[in-house]
């Protein structure tokens, strides 16, 4: 398991205008982009000690606990941090289904970034019902756009996906089983004429043209989600809920920069 803590960083904000640089001392060497690129990293966590990086994350989404369209009440009971991972439980109570999510925004430092790659290593689960989430939004909570940086669902799929103003294009990667098998790195190259999405360091999917002008158009740099969603209801193509479950995750990594 690594030992890296978090590096210096730098916290961009459009609507204030404005870029604080937070510097803090590295336990170990700076690690690899999984991509190729001139690439300066931003953002880190990989999660050690035994609870989670305040500096870094707080718990539900960046309007609040819970979601807007999906079917689970979150708690941060449900996350922990522990043996260099960070583990989102999912599952039911009576009438209720319950998860975990956690994000950048409204962290003691928060974080969002506009264009660059953002990468992380996730297993996720293979309960049907549910989506483990890797994804980013606009940082004045406008929805669209979105980008999913990865999405594992339907029995361990794996799907990678943007959102605009009139639609979305996005494509399943891999098949079922894939996503909750093992550990895999998974990232996003964001730039100003292409998302590029990859795992373990190949690419799989590529989106240009009036696409990603339409991502672009808001102007805003975007905040990291890490959740687990239920919804086997509200959205049946998920498949019935199958009980519980963990998502987990090894680390999470931001570079500016370009491949």
């Amino acid at each position: 398991m690594h030992l890296f803590k978090r590096a210096a960083f730098l916290s961009c904000f459009g609507l204030l205008g404005s870029c604080t640089i937070l510097a803090q001392i590295l336990a170990s060497p700076t690690p690899n982009p999984s991509v190729d690129g001139d690439w300066t990293l931003s953002f880190q966590d990989e999660f050690e000690g035994d609870e989670l990086n305040s500096e870094n994350w707080n718990y539900g989404f960046g309007w609040g606990m819970n979601s807007r369209s999906f079917e689970e009440k979150n708690s941060p009971d449900n996350v922990s941090v522990a043996d260099g991972k960070l583990t989102i439980k999912f599952g039911q109570e009576e009438d209720n289904f319950v998860s975990g999510a956690i994000n950048t925004k409204t962290a003691d430092t928060p974080f969002a970034q506009r264009y660059g790659l953002f990468e992380a290593r996730i297993k996720g689960t293979c309960t049907t019902g549910t989506i483990n989430a890797f994804w980013s939004k606009s940082l004045d909570e406008s929805w669209p756009p979105e980008i999913d940086f990865v999405e594992i669902w339907k029995g361990g799929m794996v799907a990678n996906t943007i959102h605009f103003e009139d639609g979305k294009s996005g494509e399943e990667t891999r098949d079922e089983g894939f996503g909750c098998s093992s550990f895999n790195t998974y990232a996003t190259e964001w730039t100003e004429t292409a998302v590029r999405w990859y795992i373990n360091g190949e690419m799989v999917y590529e989106v240009t043209g009036d696409e990603i002008q339409k991502l672009n158009d808001n102007g805003q740099p975007f905040y990291m989600i890490l959740n687990t969603h239920i919804a086997p209801n509200k959205h049946p193509w998920l498949g019935p809920f199958e009980g519980g479950g963990v998502m987990e995750v090894d680390w999470v990594r931001v570079w500016t920069g370009e491949s």
